[in-house]
């Protein structure tokens, strides 16, 4: 897969999933899309291999409850849990949508120790901080490190929060031993993987693999909102080697 559009999926039941484990490279297990209805919730008891869990809460207002604790994550929002038995409930009168992923601990030490086992944390545009295009790309784009590898148990790696400027582009590149995606939040633009491009608005769901090229391009007048996950191997190493190219070229 390299793009879906979460309004084209026929969801039955609850759970639906985008990508499994044999999809994936790295230790990243699962990439699910949860519909959960209104006075009602969705309940993880996974079994071993442990995991870690993360997810962005894209319409609705539920709640993370973890043992003795309980989270509020309002749309938009980001959540993660190393409690193998948690739930996430929808006290609210509309029906949420989330962003499941997992990613497994493949025996490995944690490398957060301090850090709390739960968190849940805004998607906040006031919290970005604006600069330079990245990765050989032009214009302006405002960023946030949610979470970083100090924060994380497993090789998930990041999620940030970026904004593209009008007329402005990630670079083409590509990451060794690192596989992300990105799932836009509001605006239109153009994503290029493996040159190929194509166009995402509200709802688009990329994914590109260890080496597979990849940027993002927003040639319009209005902002591209999006969210970046990535997942590193077994051993949390990764590189990333930009393509000198800007993509203004690429798409239409």
């Amino acid at each position: 897969m390299h793009h879906l559009q979460l309004t084209d999926i026929k969801v039955h039941g609850t759970q639906h999933p985008l990508l499994g484990a044999e999809a994936f490279m790295t230790p990243w297990h699962a990439l699910d899309c949860l519909h959960i209805d209104p006075r009602s919730e969705h309940r993880s008891t996974t079994a071993p291999p442990a995991v870690e869990y993360g997810y962005l809460v894209l319409q609705g207002n539920l709640e993370l409850r973890t043992g003795n604790d309980t989270f509020h994550a309002n749309a938009p929002t980001v959540a993660r849990t190393l409690d193998p038995e948690h739930s996430l409930v929808n006290a609210g009168a509309e029906k949420a949508t989330v962003l499941a992923h997992k990613v497994s601990l493949q025996d490995r030490e944690p490398v957060n120790d301090g850090q709390p086992q739960s968190a849940v944390a805004a998607v906040d545009p006031e919290l970005l901080q604006w600069r330079p295009a990245i990765h050989g790309g032009v214009g302006t784009i405002a960023t946030r490190h949610i979470w970083g590898p100090e924060d994380l148990a497993s090789t998930w790696t990041f999620m940030d929060h970026a904004i593209l400027a009008p007329g402005s582009s990630v670079g083409y590149h590509h990451h060794e031993g690192l596989e992300e995606s990105f799932i836009v939040l509001a605006g239109t633009g153009y994503v290029t993987i493996e040159d190929s491009c194509f166009e995402v608005a509200q709802g688009s769901i990329t994914f590109q693999g260890i080496e597979q090229a990849h940027g993002i391009y927003n040639p319009g007048e209005g902002e591209l909102d999006f969210i970046r996950v990535a997942v590193a191997g077994v051993d949390g190493a990764f590189t990333t080697v930009d393509l000198h190219d800007a993509l203004e070229e690429r798409c239409p």
